[in-house]
């Protein structure tokens, strides 16, 4: 199975009018991985580039925002959360300068 297909299955999306936003997502959640973890490939990171890929795409038109109250019900948005960040960090490698 492709990551792409496996990101529609994690986000309920059965046609194809998404695929090149997801397709752009899952690139931009690789970039984020590599330049994170100081890697040149994402072998065997699968899992966590998906995880990384749906905080993206839930993330969409939420851009710039920190928080929003509306009606006594408030939101806060982050990026990637603890979980995603700890496994980034057990996977770094030590930048060579």
């Amino acid at each position: 199975m492709t990551l792409l297909f496996k990101l529609k299955v994690l986000l309920g999306i059965t046609d194809s009018t998404k695929d090149a936003l997801l397709t752009l997502i899952l690139e931009q959640a690789t970039d984020d991985y590599l330049t994170m973890t100081h890697q040149t490939d994402a072998v065997g990171a699968d899992t966590l580039i998906l995880r990384m890929a749906v905080v993206r795409y839930n993330l969409i038109g939420c851009e710039g925002m920190g928080s929003q109250n509306f009606n006594g019900l408030s939101e806060s948005f982050e990026g990637y959360g603890d979980d995603i960040i700890s496994a980034i960090r057990a996977r770094r490698r030590a930048k060579v300068i």
